[in-house]
């Protein structure tokens, strides 16, 4: 299933401009608000703040399920497999982190989305170079 990455970034709410960015910009603008709102939501856990962390947990699983129906299996392959594996652990750890109140695993998916995003510009630099 595609979801069109335009939508996806505008549907999140998020404060930075769309008009003009190009899918792979948008997509790498979600993982920045996923990245903020994960560190809101630990934050949040820390201060025992339960309505801010349940409401950024639910932010960051919006924008994980967003960039798991943004796949394109069929031009993906492997590495779309792959990516849907990795988010599917992100939605499985934030629930758990929510239900358990441990920040270690907001962590834990925080770096999951680190390494993702880190590849993803990566990919934008050689697209660029050529």
């Amino acid at each position: 299933m595609y979801t069109d990455p335009t939508k996806a970034y505008k549907d999140t709410r998020a404060s930075s401009s769309v008009s003009g960015a190009s899918p792979h910009k948008l997509i790498a603008l979600l993982f920045e608000a996923c990245q903020e709102k994960l560190s809101v939501a630990k934050g949040a856990m820390q201060r025992g703040e339960t309505k801010n962390k349940a409401e950024a947990i639910k932010k960051s699983l919006d924008i994980i399920v967003r960039l798991q129906a943004a796949l394109d299996f069929d031009k993906g392959g492997q590495i779309a497999t792959k990516l849907d594996d990795l988010y599917t652990f992100c939605t499985n750890h934030l629930a758990l982190a929510n239900v358990m109140n441990d920040y270690s695993k907001i962590d834990e998916v925080y770096r999951v989305i680190a390494e993702i995003k880190a590849g993803w510009l990566e990919i934008q630099g050689i697209a660029e170079d050529v």
